[in-house]
């Protein structure tokens, strides 16, 4: 992916709009909803407000129709610009320097600072953050992520094991997120901390399941302290104490773990405890970070893939021969466009380093500006019959997939440039893997014509329960 701006393409928009009539607006003038004092803009959001925080992307999709590509929100005195437009992702993305300014979430970076001296790479920002970075750079190394598919291949064939356990005598597997989700934090136990955790076959083991629980827990206490005002500082609230407790037990199962350092299989978590320029909290905390990142992403990504297959008999049976003839690129397209229909994450956020102009509006340094992905990404500007799942549309090249000049920019469901997600290749790879060795023993069919949304959890997640059903194929 090419950037557009460079400093030649700036002095140009520049003189364009100095001596041809472009008139720059300041911020000022970006159109936003009525607000209050004190609540700004919460009021929309409130319990019997007009939108839903867990719908907030289809909040901006809808608030986007009344105020345009570009408008913004004040929550907590603080203003938030959001956008729908991919030109002002790559714009953003130009603009962020070497180290980009993440909004931080402040009541885990309380939480880490009083349990392990230190702020972890998910709430870090600058030097410190790239320092930390450095160290799981690693991640990004095909060639070393390759090193964990044999393991992978194992626990993929172990789900499928599970599943003919745990389907019902209609072959339904019920709430199917729930147990890939198993599946997804077996395969992360084997990066970080560097064991295998056998939640598969041990699906009534009490420790596994209080660490399965805790990571949930964390999860969702995470968002809610993100969420509501930051009463957290003065009194326990239910948000926090769900944070705390969850990544409570993720720090105990990787320090129970780094006990036994020596059984360890992993060179990379060896590596980082053995570096002089990390302190040992600074590495427990990045193995912990790395654990509690590669849970939620990866359930959700494969429960909805299994979701648009088990609708899309034709797309089902593409990926099957696909796989029969060797091949896993059909079903890496079939994870793209998941993550185009249903990404994961909200969006990008940034605090800008300094000015720059999106939409003939000035936007001053400091300001905190959101591209929305999950609504551009379905935006008929970027991508032909985009509320479709049509996996075929990645097998292109770029050149025939690019329906607009910022397309690449429409779809970036693990970021870009410098805070790119160090766990895009790990997450490719476990998806596919899953999914190969799922069509080659079962066919996939959806029971029900209700159709399944997204809802915030930092991470976004379904909005309903799963229910699949998996069908032996014959012989």
């Amino acid at each position: 992916m090419k950037r557009k701006y460079t400093v030649v393409n700036f002095v140009f928009h520049s003189i364009h709009y100095r001596f041809f009539s472009v008139k720059i607006l300041p911020f000022s003038k970006i159109p936003s909803p009525k607000s209050y004092p004190i609540i700004g803009h919460a009021h929309l959001f409130f319990k019997n407000g007009m939108y839903h925080k867990e719908k907030f992307a289809e909040a901006v999709q809808d608030l986007s129709l009344k105020y345009g590509p570009i408008f913004y929100l004040k929550f907590l005195g603080q203003k938030m610009v959001l956008t729908i437009d991919a030109e002002n992702a790559c714009k953003l993305f130009d603009a962020e320097g070497k180290y980009p300014f993440r909004i931080n979430m402040p009541a885990l970076a309380h939480y880490q600072q009083n349990n392990f001296n230190c702020l972890g790479i998910v709430v870090a920002n600058g030097v410190y953050w790239n320092k930390l970075r450095k160290y799981v750079n690693p991640l990004l190394n095909k060639s070393y992520i390759s090193s964990f598919s044999s393991k992978n291949y194992d626990i993929a064939q172990a789900f499928v094991s599970y599943v003919k356990k745990r389907r019902n005598e209609d072959n339904m597997l019920l709430d199917v997120c729930s147990h890939v989700y198993r599946y997804s934090t077996e395969c992360i136990s084997i990066v970080s901390p560097g064991r295998r955790l056998f939640c598969l076959e041990n699906y009534n083991n009490a420790k596994i399941n209080e660490i399965l629980h805790g990571s949930s827990k964390f999860m969702d206490g995470l968002y809610a302290s993100f969420s509501e005002p930051p009463l957290w500082k003065f009194i326990k609230t239910k948000a926090y104490e769900n944070l705390q407790n969850g990544f409570n037990i993720i720090k105990n199962y990787i320090d129970t773990e780094l006990e036994s350092e020596n059984k360890l299989e992993n060179t990379f978590i060896k590596s980082l405890f053995k570096n002089s320029n990390l302190s040992y909290n600074e590495a427990r905390l990045l193995a912990a970070d790395i654990f509690s990142g590669g849970i939620d992403a990866v359930a959700t990504t494969l429960t909805m893939t299994l979701y648009h297959l088990s609708r899309n008999k034709k797309c089902q049976y593409t990926a099957f021969e696909d796989i029969k003839n060797n091949s896993v690129l059909y079903l890496r397209a079939c994870v793209k466009e998941t993550l185009r229909l249903c990404p994961t994450s909200g969006g990008t956020t940034r605090s800008l380093p300094k000015n720059i102009i999106m939409n003939n509006y000035l936007i001053p340094a400091g300001t905190t500006v959101t591209i929305v992905h999950p609504v551009i990404s379905q935006m008929e500007k970027y991508f032909d019959d985009a509320h479709l799942y049509k996996p075929e549309r990645w097998l292109h090249s770029s050149k025939h997939n690019k329906k607009n000049e910022f397309t690449s920019y429409a779809s970036l469901p693990f970021g870009y440039g410098p805070r790119v997600c160090p766990g895009r290749w790990l997450t490719e790879q476990e998806c596919v893997i899953f999914l190969s060795e799922i069509l080659k023993e079962f066919i996939l069919e959806y029971p029900s014509n209700s159709e399944i949304g997204m809802v915030y959890r930092m991470n976004r997640i379904p909005d309903q329960l799963v229910n699949i059903k998996f069908i032996d194929r014959s012989t």
